[in-house]
């Protein structure tokens, strides 16, 4: 399988993406700014890579399992 070539997006894009993160650790917490942050350079990405799959996060992918914590 050939895997394809990833176009990187324009630097002003991901800044504004990045401008965007920052702006949002104003009015949010850490893990929902990085959780939008995530999602949005996905979505940048998937425009100028159209192969690409997007898996979008959520806040509880930044959680321990249930199951992490063992009882005696």
């Amino acid at each position: 399988m050939n895997k394809q070539n990833i176009n990187i997006p324009p630097l002003p894009v991901r800044e504004k993406v990045l401008n965007m993160y920052y702006n949002d650790l104003k009015s949010m917490d850490h893990i929902d700014a990085l959780v939008n942050y995530r999602n949005r350079m996905q979505v940048v990405y998937k425009k100028y890579n159209p192969w690409m799959v997007i898996r979008y996060s959520k806040r509880e992918y930044f959680f321990p399992k249930e199951d992490y914590y063992f009882e005696d």
